[in-house]
């Protein structure tokens, strides 16, 4: 549902708070200038620039200081934490902004970087649940993984999107490392292993081989339920892994040496990764 377009005044603030970030930066710019303009001038520079030098360095600081914890940045989140003021689509625009800005302000050449930067070391293939981000879990900067994410982290080598990432990563990326992340209590996992009766048919062919692979565990797993499901979570994991042995480019390259397949179950409980 579309929220209430937020009042003139509210607009106003936020533009305001934009071009505050902006002077800022700009700000930061002149001052990286002017130290270097220090260093190669400081014999000649007398203390009357030295002073006013001083004071323009306290006065970004204390700007800065202003925005990030005194007025500006509370007042917008206030603003933004009002779900009738602005549409869904429009808080999603504010939070990239956001995100933009806080980047800026830490280092203005940020997304200029950035470009450079994709050369990952690790494919992530893990499931979609919204509670396991990668980016999250591992804290991991910019640029160092590639990720791959679908329901029930499979792998599924008559799948285009699947197979064309992992080509990508392997070929052209060369990375050093695969991982597979599960993670207990997988709703896709509970999925196949219960009645399909109200599932569509795509989730269905998606995930038969989880059909196949939970008949066999629940055969050797004697105890309740859950004991069955903590099992097919761990061993999705390890029929991934072997399906990516089944590529004659991943098996050359873990043969040689080259590329390493690292399966991980992510424990909801404790918020940690476990080796498997």
């Amino acid at each position: 549902m579309k929220g209430i377009h937020p009042g003139p005044e509210k607009v106003l603030l936020v533009d305001q708070i934009k071009k505050s970030v902006l002077i800022i930066n700009q700000m930061k710019k002149i001052m990286r200038r002017a130290k270097t303009i220090r260093k190669t001038l400081s014999p000649s520079l007398d203390d009357s620039s030295s002073i006013i030098f001083k004071a323009l360095s306290n006065n970004i600081i204390r700007v800065k200081k202003m925005f990030d914890t005194q007025k500006i940045r509370p007042k917008t989140e206030q603003i933004f934490s009002e779900s009738e003021s602005f549409t869904f689509t429009e808080t999603l625009i504010h939070k990239s902004e956001e995100f933009q800005m806080k980047k800026e302000s830490l280092s203005p050449t940020f997304f200029t970087d950035l470009q450079q930067l994709d050369e990952p070391k690790v494919l992530w293939i893990g499931g979609a649940d919204s509670r396991v981000d990668p980016s999250q879990i591992l804290n991991n900067p910019f640029g160092s993984i590639m990720i791959q994410r679908n329901t029930a982290n499979q792998i599924n080598l008559e799948n285009p999107n699947v197979m064309a990432v992992i080509e990508q990563a392997v070929i052209l990326k060369q990375v050093e490392y695969i991982v597979v992340c599960g993670q207990t209590n997988c709703a896709g996992v509970q999925a196949a292993c219960g009645p399909t009766d109200h599932l569509d048919e795509h989730f269905i062919k998606f995930l038969s081989p989880l059909r196949e692979l939970f008949e066999t565990v629940s055969e050797n797993v004697e105890n309740d339920s859950m004991d069955v499901l903590e099992s097919m979570c761990r061993e999705n994991v390890h029929l991934q892994i072997r399906n990516l042995m089944e590529l004659d480019f991943v098996k050359d390259a873990v043969e040689a040496g080259r590329l390493t397949l690292i399966p991980l179950i992510f424990d909801m409980k404790k918020g940690q990764l476990d080796q498997i």
